[in-house]
């Protein structure tokens, strides 16, 4: 029946309920702080990955001291919970009596290290929690953590952390918490499952984990260092990992073991989690390096598990279950064997069915111990342990996904986590529109370098929650014949390993935006108010490795689809005046790109103006950059940018995008005369093959050969052969090298002398003249450059070349030392950079006359730092008066009516309906049909223009069903009333 839900129990309600979905501890036992005048470090949690997981100084992790409510949540930002605490246990034979250190819901240890055999003071404030990351987006908040680690931490046998040389921290993992503790203070044994004197160990906790989207998303790693400081030798030594794993409902738990992988966990028993519904995680515990012994570190040696109501209640007991005993200290026997164990379940499978299981669910414990050593005075011990979140299809599958997550994390332990790491994900700017979604970010990741996998692209994914699933929208790739990529998954169904994509791109080229309109996971268009996830990734490849791609993690945006606030116009951000091309210096030559500047983001549009400008770049051709200056602030939004191509791959800021086309730096646009009349063209080509003006222009090296290779366009500049109108030498002419063609010898061109030539050579892009070359005809030479008026005659082979040389009116030695005469008369050997072979039009029956002003332009691509580009822009009006009152009536709440249950809610105990369109300020007022207020909403936000109501009055009570009036003020706007129907979901109990 719509509009109704069945409860068939008080039970089945309370296990809905998240205030009480963490199982209780023992009777007897507090979920207070421990006691003592400890600093107690309850602020920290480790959360790089899909794991947020709490750390103390005490022993204790994955349980919140400060609410006393389950620590350890999966996936990060659902609120859905798998532990409810863990912590560190130690046990060991001391002249022969039990001592025991445990972290349970009371701690045995204290913050700090050892002095002199006995605890330090606990309160001093270096003994906390540190957290570092690997990469910070500022280098001021990097230096300002790591002194303090440095200064803190380091002191204490923290390991050694130094910047990178390319600024990140050498922290293992991607995020690394370190804590020094030690359980030297018998005022703190006062759990009951231990209570009994100071074993005298001080440990150094190393917690870490890797921002990845394999197996280590859902891996945390905690390595502890134990030193014995208190002076007793300790026998039959055990160190145990305990957790009361809690996974989503607390009552349907179920534990296992995996004795050859040394791992524990812990699995539900049905496929309907009151937490987690139909997918359930397991979580697991592995050893990856228990104590050393001989040499050799032991894995687990014994698991253990118990239920609420049944924990060990004195140390005989906890040291019992460490050895793999029963509490009663009687060996533990394999009902389907009928062997001896030290293994709960040990030789179980739940995927299978098979061999000893679990089988009563209830609120479970379990423990798994490695041991015994023996730790003399100041002996070391190094333990590694791994939490594993494995999350698949169903209760047994996500089994199936913990075992291929913790093999990979065992493989990262055996690498030392030596690891290639993923880029970092770009940083993401959203906008929401009314049905749509723009998406940009930055480039920031392509600085990625690694000796095995190259930068690749970006991937945007839609979620269908905050922590997916994942859906990918669109892939960005590098045009490099790099597309679909394999790699190796975990196929559930199987638990084989197999090939699965993992990236998918299309050689489309990189970009840096996009705007989304359709809803990819439920299909058909977005629809505003409604919640979406988005999370922009970037990738790298290394094919042949293992895997092939490594990509950022997932960075969840939740968006929602909207209208801007009324009264904020879009429509006046533009740009205002430009781009206007400028010059340092005016008589160099000019760009020869162009620029395309436009608003891809009215919402962060800024009133800024802007410099597009040149510099040299790495290679020595030519990078762009763009500076911003404000009334505030002058500052650099894009440096070192390379592309020219027109495409996609620019880089989007302050709401605005800058393109710069151009043919690739120094290359050969054109070479072409340029006649400016009045008489026509002196000039025309003589077909010999070459690229330009009629076949009869190209570079020297084409022809005859040169000593300048294209290959390296640094050697190259814009030229233009400026000729003379005047009959008779004067300064618009100028001396030439006057070649002529070996009788004998091929390629041979024979220095003649330097003579008066009827024309100037200049590199415009310097301003420069330049030295030049000229070949004459040997059979008919008269020392004159006057090429002949038919093509059919090859213009008498009377060519022009253009040198590389700074104009010397006076003949070059270098042209004329006798050493190098042969050298200088091969073609290959003169730096010829340009050539142009003419023939003389007729006019008149007469040579034609050049007009003052006639030249010939060989032109490349240039742009240099003389270059720069300007323009303006104005942002959107944030509070248009006018536009705001013409919009009240705009505003709606939805869904209207309600019908039990609206779209934009997560779960079933959050109701939401939403008043959209309203101005950046306003106060939403909610009656009753009588006119009783019921509640009032504030709004001061002009980054949106909805605002949500819970469904409760203002003192948190449930609305009932019927018509309520809203009433929407705007201060110095006006304002506007509405109705709204709720129709709430009666909730029945059937069993009592």
């Amino acid at each position: 029946m719509r509009g109704y839900r069945v409860w068939t129990g008080i039970l089945a309600g309370i296990a809905l309920l998240p205030a009480v979905s963490a199982a209780r501890p023992p009777q007897g036992v507090q979920r207070a702080r421990p006691l003592g005048v400890e600093v107690i470090d309850n602020s920290q949690y480790i959360d790089i990955n899909r794991i947020k997981m709490w750390v103390t100084n005490t022993g204790s992790f994955a349980w919140d001291k400060g609410t006393g409510n389950s620590g350890l949540e999966f996936p990060k930002g659902t609120g859905k919970t798998a532990v409810f605490a863990a912590g560190l246990w130690l046990g060991g034979l001391v002249g022969g009596s039990i001592r025991i250190a445990v972290a349970e819901y009371s701690d045995e240890y204290g913050p700090g290290a050892m002095v002199g055999g006995v605890a330090d003071n606990p309160n001093r404030p270096e003994y906390k929690v540190y957290k570092l990351d690997r990469v910070y987006a500022d280098p001021a908040v990097r230096d300002a953590v790591l002194a303090d680690y440095e200064a803190g931490a380091e002191p204490y046998g923290a390991p050694d952390v130094e910047v990178q040389a390319d600024g990140t921290l050498n922290v293992l993992g991607d995020q690394m918490m370190w804590a020094v503790y030690n359980d030297a203070d018998p005022a703190n044994h006062t759990n009951r499952a231990g209570t009994t004197s100071p074993l005298g160990i001080e440990v150094q906790q190393t917690t870490f984990a890797f921002n990845r989207l394999d197996a280590l998303g859902n891996t945390i790693f905690i390595k502890y260092r134990l030193i014995n400081k208190g002076g007793n030798t300790i026998d039959s030594m055990f160190v145990s990992q305990w957790s009361d794993p809690d996974l989503g409902g607390f009552t349907d738990d179920l534990v296992a073991c995996d004795v050859a992988t040394s791992m524990g966990y812990c699995y539900n028993a049905t496929n309907n989690d009151g937490l987690y519904g139909s997918a359930p995680p397991a979580v697991g515990y592995d050893f990856f390096q228990g104590p050393t012994v001989g040499g050799t570190p032991l894995g687990m040696t014994s698991f253990n598990k118990y239920i609420n109501g049944t924990d060990p209640d004195d140390a005989q007991k906890t040291y019992n279950y460490m050895r793999g005993l029963n509490a009663d200290g009687t060996p533990l026997v394999n009902p389907v064997t009928g062997q001896v164990t030290t293994y709960f379940f040990g030789g179980g499978d739940p995927v299978s069915a098979s061999g000893w299981l679990d089988t009563n669910p209830f609120d479970r414990r379990l423990m798994l111990s490695s041991g015994p050593f023996t730790m003399a005075p100041n002996d070391t011990q190094e333990v590694v342990v791994a939490i594993i979140v494995g999350q698949g299809t169903n209760r047994l599958s996500s089994i199936t996904q913990l075992r291929c997550d913790d093999a990979l994390a065992q493989s990262a332990f055996d690498q030392n986590f030596q690891l290639a790491s993923p880029p970092n994900a770009p940083a993401v700017t959203v906008s929401p529109r009314g049905g749509s979604i723009y998406l940009s970010w930055d480039s920031a990741s392509e600085s990625y370098s690694d000796p095995l996998y190259q930068w690749e692209g970006y991937v945007v994914y839609q979620g269908a929650s905050i922590a997916g699933p994942w859906t990918r929208v669109a892939t960005f790739d590098r045009n490099d014949g790099i597309t679909t990529v394999l790699d190796d998954f975990c196929d559930l169904a199987s638990g084989v390993i197999l090939k699965r994509v993992s990236a998918q791109g299309s050689d489309a080229g990189v970009a840096y935006q996009i705007e989304v309109t359709q809803d990819i996971v439920n299909g058909g268009p977005l629809r505003v108010a409604q919640p979406y996830y988005y999370s922009v990734n970037a990738y790298a490849v290394g094919i042949g490795q293992v895997p092939q791609v490594l990509e950022s993690a997932f960075q969840p945006l939740t968006v929602v689809p909207q209208t801007p606030a009324a009264g904020v116009d879009w429509g006046v951000a533009a740009i205002t005046s430009g781009p206007t091309y400028g010059q340092t210096n005016p008589a160099l030559a000019p760009t020869t790109d162009s620029i395309q500047v436009r608003v891809v983001d009215p919402d962060k549009v800024l009133d800024a103006s802007y410099r597009v400008g040149y510099k040299p770049g790495p290679t020595g051709a030519p990078v762009w950059y763009v500076v911003r200056t404000t009334a505030t602030s002058t500052d650099t939004v894009v440096n070192n940018w390379f592309n020219y191509s027109g495409d996609e791959n620019y880089p989007v800021f302050d709401g605005v995008q800058v393109k710069l086309f151009g043919a690739a730096y120094k290359a050969l646009l054109s070479a072409d005369l340029v006649d400016v009349g009045p008489n026509p063209p002196a000039l025309a080509g003589v077909d010999v093959d070459l690229g330009f003006f009629n076949d009869a222009a190209d570079y020297a090296f084409n022809l005859f050969g040169s000593a300048l290779d294209p290959a390296n366009v640094t050697l190259f500049n814009s030229v233009e052969i400026r000729f003379s109108a005047s009959a008779t030498p004067d300064a618009t002419w100028q001396r030439g090298y006057r070649y002529m063609r070996s009788a004998t010898t091929p390629r041979t061109y024979l220095l003649q002398d330097y003579v008066d030539v009827p024309w100037t050579v200049w590199d415009i892009e310097n301003n420069r003249q330049l030295n030049a070359g000229w070949l004459e005809n040997e059979a008919t030479a008269n020392g004159v450059w006057d090429p002949d008026t038919t093509e059919a005659t090859l213009g008498n082979r009377e060519l022009i070349w253009p040198m590389a040389s700074t104009y010397n009116p006076a003949i070059d030695p270098y042209y004329t030392d006798p050493s190098r005469d042969d050298a200088l008369n091969e073609s290959d050997q003169i730096d010829f950079q340009w050539v142009l072979w003419p023939w003389r039009t007729v006019t008149g029956g007469v040579p034609t006359p050049f007009d003052a002003g006639d030249k010939f332009a060989f032109i490349l691509a240039n742009r240099s730092a003389n270059d720069y580009f300007t323009f303006t822009t104005r942002a959107a009006n944030r509070l248009n008066l006018g536009l705001a009152r013409s919009e009240l009536d705009r505003v709606r709440a939805v869904p209207n009516p309600y019908f039990a249950h609206s779209r934009y809610e997560l779960n079933q105990f959050g109701k939401v309906v939403k008043f959209t369109h309203l101005p950046a300020r306003c106060t939403v007022r909610i009656f009753t049909l009588g006119g009783t207020l019921i509640r009032t909403l504030e709004k001061n936000d002009a980054g949106t223009s909805q605002v949500t109501w819970d469904l409760e009055t203002s003192r948190g009570l449930p609305v009932a069903s019927g018509i309520y009036i809203f009433h929407v003020d705007a201060p110095g706007i006006g304002t506007t009333t509405g109705k709204v129907a709720i129709f709430m979901e009666r909730e029945r109990l059937t069993n009592f």
